[in-house]
């Protein structure tokens, strides 16, 4: 820099020092420290600590020109630190050493009992004030960031010894360990966002469920028995065997199911009750009132004597009621009378995308079943598992073929039979496509219609449909789909007409136009070459000794106007400027301001300019 004063030095061309610095300082943050790290290692780059820590400077800067980088240094001091803060140190000193200092005394002072707050905060931290594992290690690691930024630093060791003190009993383990092993704090907090990790699992996964559903007695006689019996156990209460049971279940027996409200009517009044209205168990099993699962409680039906999944008694009245370990009040009867329905079981399957497998309540349903299964629960919508008690395939035939529901589940817990979207489209190699009146299941390769499911409700059912014939006659599922070459030429991307032709020829694509006979533009503006530039033998040495020049004009045309491009290259720093022009009277105009510019922003003059 002595030797020539028109030489720049590499810091006057950062534009943005929030770019490499991007910490903004602020007396009420406690970032001092990171923000002290990256200035040193910014001025370092440049070499130019000397500036703030009082060191010689290197050889080729003098006392005159140190003034430019130490004012420029200042800026950025200005430039990364809030207005308030600003506003206090920008007149504390003129040199950036003395502002450096200042800083220094308005973060570092009055260390003593600084330190001492903050030793009081780093032991009384514990895991119960913190959101999380990584919440809690940052903090740590925080509060030991500003007691040494204080000259008390803390070793790994205290580090680990306090991140084991302030963690909860269920965290006893691990921390046994820990203490133990006494490893570094980023392994220690590495132990405890697995186990973390693994605990949130657990809880997701020990949540178990169950229906709370009453199954009424199977042979009629015993039925009769039982009311009898009850007539008589009632003593006081009853005078006679025919009193009509209570219209309310009464302690200690929550769960009683009752019948027709009087016995003369149990012919006529055997309503179907269908499932709670909540779609997925939440009662915990060990409360739940549930009939036990038994092959000798099921009955035959459907192919070869196979048992359906549900019980015996499902032509009878059979009611859901959630358990409790309270006694019921009137409120809650009503709104319990209010979610019960009248509907017959549904056997249908739903589509659903959002499932991993294939489910159904009843083992019937399916073709083949297997009495075991490689899943033992599935996990619902609610986070809560059910039980798995089986497996099977169920198959759909229909004219062209016949598609699988392959490792079908059966979960008796579940309410909705439920096919995986996914698996069915990957095991069959087909699509489904949904529209508001149904969904339409296609060969993957052929694209032909195999299925066609009309629904109006608001899931979409598996339905027995006749694929009509305008759609299953159809030799090629394209074959309406026509258009021009030109068309085809701009649609795959500007091909030539010796691959439009094979593609034609091999009926992946029809065209009812013969290839016209204008030129496309587009083609003919990406082949055009540039002649390349010849080698240029100048060598320049500073900023702004030789200028290129270009004026280019769009071959397209622009909306807005500008047409024309004015493209300046600086020979040695490679940095360019472009200018839109919609006259190119406004050329002439346009480089005397940028001459200007050069003069005033960079105190240098343009020595040659040269045209291409």
């Amino acid at each position: 820099m002595a030797g020539d004063k028109k030489t720049l030095h590499p810091a006057f061309t950062i534009n943005n020092i929030k770019t490499l610095i991007p910490i903004l300082l602020d007396i009420k943050q406690d970032e001092y420290s990171s923000w002290v790290f990256l200035f040193e290692l910014h001025l370092q780059a440049h070499r130019l600590l000397f500036l703030i820590d009082g060191s010689t400077p290197p050889p080729d800067v003098d006392a005159p020109t140190v003034l430019q980088p130490d004012a420029l240094c200042r800026q950025w001091m200005f430039s990364t630190m809030t207005k308030d803060l600003m506003l206090t140190v920008l007149k504390s000193g003129k040199t950036a050493q003395e502002i450096w200092d200042h800083l220094k005394k308005l973060f570092q002072d009055n260390k003593g009992n600084r330190a001492a707050t903050l030793e009081r905060q780093f032991v009384n931290l514990k895991f119960v004030d913190c959101t999380s594992i990584d919440d809690y290690c940052d903090k740590i690691k925080s509060l030991s960031d500003r007691l040494r930024d204080l000259d008390f630093p803390m070793n790994d060791k205290r580090l680990v010894i306090q991140l084991v003190n302030g963690l909860p009993e269920e965290y006893n383990k691990v921390a046994s360990f820990i203490q133990q092993a006494m490893p570094t704090f980023d392994a220690a907090r590495s132990q405890l966002r697995t186990e973390e990790i693994r605990r949130s699992q657990q809880t997701c996964t020990s949540s178990p469920t169950a229906l709370a559903a009453t199954a009424s007695t199977t042979d009629r006689g015993t039925q009769r028995s039982q009311r009898s019996g009850s007539a008589k156990r009632s003593g006081s209460r009853s005078s006679s065997s025919t009193a009509d049971p209570p219209l309310l279940p009464t302690p200690p027996h929550p769960y009683q199911l009752y019948r027709a409200p009087n016995p003369a009517y149990s012919n006529h009044w055997t309503p179907q009750w269908a499932t709670p209205p909540c779609p997925y168990p939440t009662a915990p099993p060990e409360t739940a009132w549930q009939q036990p699962f038994s092959h000798s409680s099921y009955r035959g039906r459907g192919r070869s004597g196979q048992s359906r999944g549900r019980p015996s008694n499902i032509g009878r009245g059979q009611a859901y009621v959630t358990p409790s370990t309270e006694y019921l009040h009137p409120s809650d009867i009503a709104e319990a009378y209010s979610s019960m329905s009248l509907h017959s079981p549904d056997d249908a399957f739903y589509m659903d995308t959002g499932a991993t497998s294939h489910l159904t309540a009843d083992s019937g349903t399916l073709n083949t079943v297997f009495n075991t299964s490689n899943v033992r629960s599935i996990l619902v919508g609610n986070g809560n598992s059910i039980p798995v008690i089986a497996s099977g395939t169920k198959f759909i035939d229909i004219p062209s073929r016949t598609l699988k529901l392959k490792d079908t589940l059966v979960a008796p817990d579940i309410i909705k039979n439920l096919v995986s979207v996914r698996k069915f489209t990957t095991d069959n190699h087909v699509s489904v496509e949904f529209d508001p009146s149904g969904f339409s299941v296609k060969d993957l390769r052929s694209r032909k219609i195999l299925l066609r499911c009309n629904s109006s409700g608001e899931l979409y059912p598996i339905t027995p449909s006749v694929v009509p014939p305008s759609t299953s006659i159809l030799p090629h599922p394209i074959s309406l789909l026509t258009c021009s070459y030109d068309v085809w030429h701009s649609r795959l991307g500007h091909p030539g007409k010796a691959i439009l032709d094979n593609l034609r020829a091999n009926s992946s694509i029809l065209c009812n136009k013969n290839q016209s006979t204008k030129l496309c533009h587009s083609c003919q503006v990406s082949k055009h070459i540039r002649l390349p530039f010849s080698d240029s033998n100048s060598v320049t040495f500073v900023p702004f000794d030789i200028i290129h020049s270009d004026l280019w004009t769009s071959p397209l045309h622009v909306e807005t106007g500008f047409n024309y491009y004015l493209i300046l290259l600086d020979d040695f720093t490679n940095y360019l400027w472009i200018f839109p022009f919609k006259l190119k009277s406004q050329v002439y105009t346009k480089f005397l301001e940028f001459r200007s510019f050069v003069e005033t922003q960079f105190e240098r003059e343009i020595k040659s300019f040269v045209f291409t």
